[in-house]
């Protein structure tokens, strides 16, 4: 990606996905908040990057601002995106709203029956 961004700086897919691969791992949540300002600024309805700019969001525990932007991204064409609803799921979580984000992740893991991680969620009702 450092690579990609010396070579176009300003790309919004490249700024999208090296932002969301570093807040994934919790990574210069800053930096990644800089690059998904520039996929916003060129398509600030395209799904992906406004799950990614909730879900950096969600790892600085900004978890208002999270909720704001993933949903969002599923009103605007995620709704059957389990990782999207996934991501709501975490956010209801964190804000205190165990049976909502229960709910939410059902519908993530009926989409996703393969999502381990996801059905252990479900099974714990803990992230």
């Amino acid at each position: 990606y450092e690579r990609a961004l010396q070579i176009d700086s300003t790309n919004a897919l490249i700024n999208n996905n090296y932002a969301y691969s570093l807040s994934e791992r919790g990574l210069q949540l800053e930096r990644s908040l800089q690059m998904i300002e520039i996929a916003m600024d060129a398509d600030s309805s395209n799904s992906s990057y406004l799950d990614t700019y909730g879900w950096i969001f969600f790892n600085l525990e900004e978890y208002d601002k999270a909720y704001y932007y993933i949903k969002k991204a599923i009103d605007v064409g995620g709704e059957e995106n389990a990782v999207l609803l996934e991501h709501l799921g975490d956010v209801l979580f964190m804000q205190g709203k165990k049976d909502e984000a229960l709910k939410i992740w059902q519908q993530a893991f009926e989409l996703d029956a393969s999502n381990e991680i996801l059905k252990q969620k479900i099974e714990t009702g803990i992230i």
